[in-house]
């Protein structure tokens, strides 16, 4: 299995808004990494070393076990990675729980549902438009604005894989995805889940620090 994750950094008028059971999912993940991220650490990160192996990911948690089947994800890190997270989380500081936002959630849906259509990845979309511009569709952001990308594949605890690859952020010098999630400044937040043709799974998650949705 690939995961491939990406990161984009750059008063609502209380419209209805519905998750998802994975995207409620992938929200409080988030909301329990950024408000507790000892705990997070302690009780998702640290049981995740007994599945590496020599830079592998063995028979993974998020995998339904297969009889006569061992299922192996690859790293670009090994265990490197996880343990640089771990103590990353440690000594983090608790940031605000984020909030759904309408607005933010149209714009992750539209995104990934564009992506899946045309089995694109990337920050780049259709037509050359930007995370700024696809955000700035459904109303106004002030101060920081961000995009997160998740592609990949999973069974089962799919919210909790979501954002546990993020946090670890395998491959990623800069753990721009952990920094997004972490990033005290935002309060907003949408989430957009579904398939992708090429990865299984597409998550997209628009942050901000403010935003004022268009009527």
């Amino acid at each position: 299995m690939i995961v491939l994750i990406l990161l984009w950094v750059a008063p609502g008028w209380g419209a209805p808004l519905t998750l998802s059971g994975v995207e409620s999912e992938v929200l409080a993940e988030l909301n329990f990494a950024r408000t507790e991220p000892v705990r997070y650490a302690k009780e998702v990160l640290e049981p995740m070393r007994r599945y590496y192996r020599n830079g592998e990911i063995v028979d993974p948690p998020w995998r339904k076990a297969r009889p006569g089947l061992i299922q192996v994800v690859e790293t670009q890190e090994g265990e490197a990675a996880l343990e640089e997270a771990i103590t990353a989380m440690k000594r983090a500081k608790p940031a605000p729980a984020l909030t759904p936002s309408y607005g933010l959630t149209l714009a992750a849906r539209d995104y990934r549902e564009e992506q899946a259509k045309q089995a694109r990845i990337g920050h780049i979309g259709r037509n050359g438009s930007t995370p700024a511009d696809r955000i700035s569709r459904y109303g106004q952001w002030r101060e920081l604005a961000g995009e997160n990308l998740f592609y990949g594949d999973a069974d089962r605890m799919i919210g909790r894989f979501v954002v546990m690859a993020l946090i670890i952020d395998d491959g990623v010098p800069d753990r721009g995805h952990r920094q997004a999630i972490m990033e005290p400044r935002y309060r907003r937040v949408g989430i957009g889940f579904g398939t992708h043709p090429l990865y299984g799974y597409l998550c997209v998650q628009k942050f901000a620090a403010e935003f004022f949705d268009t009527p």
